[in-house]
């Protein structure tokens, strides 16, 4: 499993629900400014790496990793690099299953 960060939303005053595991997170600070690891798995769409990007923002020579995506063609699982979709930001992720994913 991948580590990656809670998709948080404030569902109370003091308390935030990540969308995607579950998690909830307690806290006077706004769901926005806060960080938990996800314990979802990878999403469902996810594929083979495609391609290596540079990193755009990232210091030194790092390489960002695009990844098939069976909903949005190719994607990043973290980065956020233009014209390309994010797994960390997505509406459409879903949770990956035992069974491979279908294409539809």
């Amino acid at each position: 499993m991948r580590v990656k960060d809670c998709v948080l939303v404030q569902i109370e005053p003091e308390l935030a629900r990540c969308s995607r595991c579950g998690r909830e997170v307690r806290s006077k600070k706004p769901a926005g400014s806060l960080r938990a690891v996800c314990e979802a798995g990878d999403c469902t769409h996810l594929g083979d790496e495609l391609r290596r990007v540079e990193c755009p923002t990232c210091y030194g020579r790092v390489q960002v990793k695009v990844r098939a995506c069976h909903v949005h063609v190719e994607c990043t699982v973290q980065k956020q690099l233009d014209g390309v979709a994010r797994c960390a930001t997505c509406p459409d992720w879903a949770a990956a299953s035992d069974s491979p994913p279908q294409n539809t």
